[in-house]
Parts: C-alpha cells; structure tokens; sequence
C-alpha cells in the first residue's frame, strides 16, 4: 500500500508539471474596461498543447464566454476584440484548455466599463473645440493681414502720385525744361 500511495503522488506531480501554461496578465489588482481591445499573456513550453481556447469567466462560473479558440500555444499572448457588453465585476478570471480540460487559470481581476468612454469623448470635444478656435482665429488673421495690406497698398499710391508732383513743379518752376 505504501508503494502504491508513493507511485500515486508521483504520478500526480508528473501530471501537474505536464502542462506548464502560466497566465502572466491580467494578473491581480488588474481593472480592465472590455469596450477596447486588452490582451492575455502566457508562457508555456514545449510540453503543452499547440492550440488552446481561452475563456473569461466568473469564479463562480455563472458566466462565462469563450474569447478565444484554437489559438497558437507558442504565440504567448491573444488580443481579444472589444466587447462592451461584458458586465462589471471583481471576480473575473481567463480560463485556458484544451479539449482534454483546463491548463492554466489567471488570477481573479476586475472588470468595469466606462473607464475609458468618458476620456475618449472629452478628447475628441477637446480637439474639435481646438481645431474650432484655430480655424476662427486663422481667419481673423487672415482679415486682418488683407485689411493691412489694403491699407499700406493705398498709402503707397497717394505719396508717390504727391510726390511726383512737388518734383515736376519745381523743375518747372525754375526754367530750366
């Protein structure tokens, strides 16, 4: 019996270290908001299956959705696609299997939407309220260069016309054409 216990737990070893798939992100204390894209990290060896599945799901697996299949064991991460219909919560975890069961589960995280919606809008007003006041103000300069110019044009005609005057009457004046 004392051999049998000892083959056993050996056993059991060997099987927990055949597969040596580790979630490294998200990892705890993470916050992720699904209405953009986040990506799941993982290493693995040479022991582990070529193609995974990767799910999310709640510790108490009352939901759960597969974000992921057949996806390349070597490539050591997956991007997922935004999904904003994703619900909050703290009790979030990325499951990893195969067709033979679970290889890796991350450590519990959090999910909560809207983290990034409300920046993205205020840019994007930001920078049409920017692009608004530069457009205003490059056209005022450009009504004031032309107003400038207009004037600086005319004041050039009226002098030289005045000018060529005073020369002529001079001349004319002394005798000498």
């Amino acid at each position: 019996m004392t051999y049998f216990l000892v083959f056993l737990i050996s056993a059991l070893g060997f099987l927990s270290s055949a597969f040596a798939i580790t979630i490294t992100a998200p990892s705890s204390g993470t916050v992720w908001d699904f209405s953009t894209a986040k990506t799941i990290k993982f290493t693995s060896d040479s022991t582990d299956p070529s193609y995974i599945s990767i799910i999310l799901r709640n510790e108490d697996g009352s939901f759960q959705t597969k974000l992921a299949d057949n996806v390349k064991t070597s490539s050591g991460e997956y991007t997922t696609q935004p999904d904003p219909s994703i619900p909050n919560g703290d009790d979030y975890e990325i499951q990893i299997i195969d067709s033979a069961g679970q290889l890796a589960l991350s450590d519990v995280f959090t999910v909560e939407q809207g983290a990034s919606d409300s920046g993205t809008t205020s840019s994007s007003s930001s920078v049409t309220s920017s692009a608004t006041t530069t457009s205003t103000s490059a056209i005022s300069t450009f009504k004031s260069l032309t107003s400038t110019l207009t004037s600086t044009t005319s004041t050039l005609t009226s002098p030289a016309s005045s000018t060529s005057t005073l020369l002529t009457s001079p001349l004319s004046s002394s005798g000498m054409i």
